[in-house]
């Protein structure tokens, strides 16, 4: 009979059931006791997070998708947010949609409404010149090659050296900026 079986019968008799007979030697696994709001990384690489008790994988972009969730209740008055144009609303204003029609409603009340569409009207202008500029100077910028493939394959090549970048640069500066100049008449 092996000791294993000697000292099990033992444990047994004495009333230590659980108690083990042998010793084993193998791998133990680390364990790690994380609080919740901990973020640790293991040895791949790859980022966890605990949170309310639950271990979740956690990504550079995880603070950013939190900011597009849409919540279950209107931060602004408290009704639940369950009809479609939430959705759209929450993306646009960070607020259910009878929250936005409440402030629409008042708006046109107090005769505020013709200015704030102006307002919104002038502020999505600039955005757009301001993004006109950009493409326009980055298009500047790209005309450095002389040689274009045309959609047929072939190689043309243009001469650019005549044109002075800078000076098309402040061009395309001061046309815009007389467009925004304009916009704040």
């Amino acid at each position: 009979m092996k000791e294993s079986n000697i000292n099990r019968i033992r444990n047994i008799l004495s009333g230590e059931f659980t108690a083990k007979s042998s010793i084993s030697i193998g791998y133990e696994k680390e364990t790690d006791n994380h609080k919740d709001g901990d973020i640790w990384e293991d040895s791949n690489g790859k980022k966890f997070i605990k949170k309310n008790g639950l271990v979740r994988s956690y990504s550079k972009l995880s603070s950013i998708r939190n900011t597009t969730k849409m919540p279950l209740i209107c931060p602004v008055c408290g009704s639940p947010m369950t009809i479609w144009q939430d959705h759209h609303m929450w993306k646009k204003f960070r607020k259910c949609f009878s929250c936005v029609i409440n402030e629409d409603t008042q708006r046109i009340i107090n005769g505020e409404q013709e200015q704030y569409e102006k307002n919104k009207i002038k502020q999505n202008s600039k955005a757009w010149l301001n993004d006109l500029e950009i493409a326009c100077l980055e298009a500047v910028e790209s005309i450095d090659s002389k040689a274009f493939v045309t959609e047929m394959g072939d190689i043309e090549d243009w001469d650019a050296g005549h044109l002075d970048k800078n000076k098309l640069k402040e061009s395309i500066k001061e046309h815009i900026s007389e467009l925004k100049e304009k916009l704040d008449i």
